[in-house]
């Protein structure tokens, strides 16, 4: 089994297990940091959320838009670049959502992978995204180089993947 195959199972597993937890919860609103942290502690002890790193906004228009992977939260604890170059390279250094249109979005895992799923709308700030039976509660913050997808595996914001936008739609 190559590498790509094998991270890919692995971290399907982690956020199966994660969502297990969960329960049926539906996805979080996200309430708005007055005061976001501008650089989270990379590898410190203490659990964060994704819901205090940043100030999120409304979902935008979504069709055709392409979404790259720049980090992330494992258990509380932020991913170091380190971490996402590896990540990256088991995913031939391209890992992306794409939204092909209005319920369509594809997961492009390196260059040979790219299952397809459903997205939808659940307020005006939270999209639900379904890949491959995994389920993501995404929000939208403002980043330094434009606007960020937090791809929440679970409602404490302790697991998330970050995507930055690369392409407007």
């Amino acid at each position: 089994m190559n590498t790509k195959k094998l991270l890919a199972i692995l971290l399907a597993a982690i956020m199966m297990l994660a969502l297990a937890a969960c329960g049926d919860d539906p996805a979080p609103t996200p309430t708005p940091d007055p005061d976001p942290v501008d650089t989270p502690n990379e590898g410190g002890e203490d659990a964060q959320s994704v819901l205090t790193m940043y100030t999120f906004t409304d979902a935008p228009d979504l069709v055709g838009t392409a979404w790259n992977f720049v980090g992330g939260c494992v258990n509380g604890v932020v991913m170091t670049e380190d971490q996402v170059n590896e990540v990256l390279s088991q995913m031939d250094d391209y890992y992306q959502f794409y939204f092909n249109d209005e319920t369509t979005v594809t997961l492009y895992q390196g260059n040979d992978t790219a299952p397809e799923g459903t997205y939808s709308a659940v307020n005006d700030a939270t999209v639900k995204i379904e890949v491959e039976g995994v389920t993501y509660a995404a929000v939208f913050a403002e980043g330094e180089y434009g606007p960020l997808l937090v791809a929440m595996l679970d409602s404490t914001g302790t697991n998330a993947l970050v995507f930055e936008m690369i392409a407007e739609g």
